[in-house]
């Protein structure tokens, strides 16, 4: 059995102390809780540059063996400024007992939600908006609308299909809200449906073996509650805190547990969450 410990925070900035308060949560987190060490850390709403306090935090013990990309990716890809992601991993431990690694040939990339460049959201408005004026405007919120990232890591042999998502909010593109559901957290629904319904989710999940994991982690901007109605992620479990979320799919058979929250308000209002993964 595979094992994976992922943390995930929207820290809303890297001012100081952030920094501090990230290594003193990892610190907390793997010491005397019969936890793996955390392997792969991802952050939301990070600096696009590399300055600010989680950047220099990085640099030093509890990250010193970890691998940090040195090119951000912004959270809106049409957006010239902004907030970005920050994903770094731990590649390696053979005392440990596992290994963590990022394909030479894979980069991480944004999950396009732009109808113009994937065919499986195109269809998917198409089919479920008649109406063209409509159907222009969701396909331009679409194309704007913060989209999640991925990366192809392989742990102990298997696959680890990982995303990352600062999922974006209902009250700037409520003119793409043709559902009407409704959610206990801010997120728009539409978002969802569309990473979904993309042919970039559908290729990794319609191929998925026994022995691989999709892992979806960040500030989704909805609710345990929310994220449990049947159109969501269909047969996922895993760790929720207010609107960050760990959750998992494994077709073979996987585990979310060993859940943690590390406060960290007032400096920012989304608590240091982390898991394990088991598959």
């Amino acid at each position: 059995m595979a094992e994976l410990r992922v943390l995930s925070w929207n820290s809303t900035g890297e001012a100081w102390p952030r920094g501090t308060v990230l290594a003193q949560a990892v610190n907390h987190l793997q010491v005397g809780n019969g936890a793996p060490p955390l392997q792969l850390l991802a952050i939301q709403e990070a600096r696009t540059t590399n300055v600010g306090t989680i950047h220099a935090a990085l640099a030093n013990a509890p990250f010193t063996d970890f691998v940090h990309p040195e090119e951000m990716i912004r959270e809106r890809p049409q957006a010239p400024q902004g907030r970005a992601y920050r994903v770094s991993w731990r590649e390696q431990d053979p005392n440990l007992g596992y290994n963590l690694a990022q394909p030479f040939n894979t980069q991480i990339q944004w999950v396009p939600l732009d109808p113009v460049i994937d065919n499986g959201v195109n269809n998917y408005i198409n089919a479920q908006i008649p109406h063209f004026a409509q159907r222009a405007t969701v396909k331009m919120i679409a194309a704007s609308i913060r989209w999640p990232i991925y990366q192809h890591f392989t742990c102990a042999g298997c696959d680890v299909h990982f995303f990352t998502w600062h999922a974006p909010l209902l009250g700037p593109w409520i003119s793409a809200h043709f559902t009407g559901a409704h959610l206990q957290g801010p997120a728009l629904p539409e978002a969802f449906l569309f990473f979904q319904h993309s042919d970039f989710y559908q290729n990794i999940r319609n191929q998925l073996r026994s022995n691989s994991v999709i892992v979806i982690v960040g500030d989704l901007n909805m609710t345990r509650t929310d994220i449990q109605w049947a159109a969501f992620f269909p047969n996922f479990a895993g760790f929720s805190n207010n609107l960050s979320h760990i959750i998992a799919y494994s077709p073979g058979g996987f585990m979310v547990d060993q859940g943690v929250s590390y406060p960290t308000q007032p400096l920012s209002p989304h608590d240091i969450i982390s898991a394990r993964i088991s598959w």
